[in-house]
C-alpha cells in the first residue's frame, strides 16, 4: 500500500513541510509502506528539487483513478489533512 501526498494545491512550502514529508516517508518505510508525491505544484516542485527530494521520492504527475478499498467499489480513498500543513492532503491508496 502507498500513502499519496497530493501537492497540487500547495502555494508555500518550507523546511517544516519537508521535515513532515521525510518523517512520514521514514515511518511508512518502517512499516513496509511507501510515500508517493502526486502532482506537485510549481512551488512544491521547486522546493523538492532544491532539497533534491525529486531524486528520492516516488512522484507521479497523476496516478490515475484510485483503487477502491475492498468491499467499497468506486469509493476513493479518504483524504486526511495534516495539521499545520496547508495544502497537504494524504490519502491511502
Amino acid at each position: 500500500m502507498a500513502v499519496v501526498v497530493d501537492l497540487s494545491g500547495v502555494e508555500f512550502m518550507d523546511s517544516a513541510t519537508i521535515d513532515a514529508i521525510l518523517q512520514a516517508r521514514s515511518s511508512l518505510a518502517s512499516q513496509g509502506e511507501r510515500l508517493v508525491v502526486r502532482r506537485p505544484s510549481p512551488a512544491a516542485r521547486r522546493l523538492l528539487e532544491l532539497y533534491r527530494l525529486n531524486r528520492s521520492l516516488a512522484a507521479v504527475a497523476d496516478p490515475g483513478p484510485h483503487r477502491s478499498p475492498p468491499g467499497r467499489p468506486g469509493s476513493p480513498p479518504r483524504p486526511a489533512n495534516l495539521p499545520g500543513r496547508a495544502g497537504l492532503r494524504l490519502a491511502t491508496d
